[in-house]
């Protein structure tokens, strides 16, 4: 386990070679959205499955863990994610009591119907590659 530790903490520290972080990069997958065909003409779109190392993970995640404290010292209340323990329940009850205080105020939700997966992304990249 020592010798883990030990490469695990030069690859956070940016102390290997250039090389060894392209070959952990995250490997990107399409699946079809769905099983069918599209009719004539149509296109089918896709949904980016990124799969990541596994080990690269496991060390991510024992380096979250390790820090859990110092994040939540560090960036509580400014943001509810790494390292906060039930982040998104705190942000919700500060949002509540942030809507309540301050009646004037108008909060506008986004995404209501899981915009992100509802996008065409075959239409993005179109568009993209539309772009000279």
């Amino acid at each position: 386990m020592d010798r883990m530790d030990s490469f695990a903490a030069l690859e956070c520290n940016g102390h290997l070679p250039a090389w060894w972080y392209y070959c952990q990069a995250v490997r990107m997958v399409a699946l079809y959205k769905d099983a069918e065909e599209p009719a004539a003409g149509g296109t089918r779109d896709v949904r980016p499955i990124g799969v990541g190392n596994v080990r690269r993970r496991a060390v991510a995640r024992w380096i979250v863990a390790s820090l859990r404290t110092q994040c939540e010292k560090a960036f509580f209340p400014v943001q509810f994610c790494c390292g906060v323990a039930d982040g998104a329940q705190k942000a919700l009850f500060a949002l509540r009591a942030a809507m309540e205080a301050n009646p004037s105020y108008l909060l506008i939700q986004t995404d209501k119907k899981n915009a992100y997966n509802e996008v065409m992304r075959t239409r993005i990249v179109e568009a993209l590659l539309a772009v000279p």
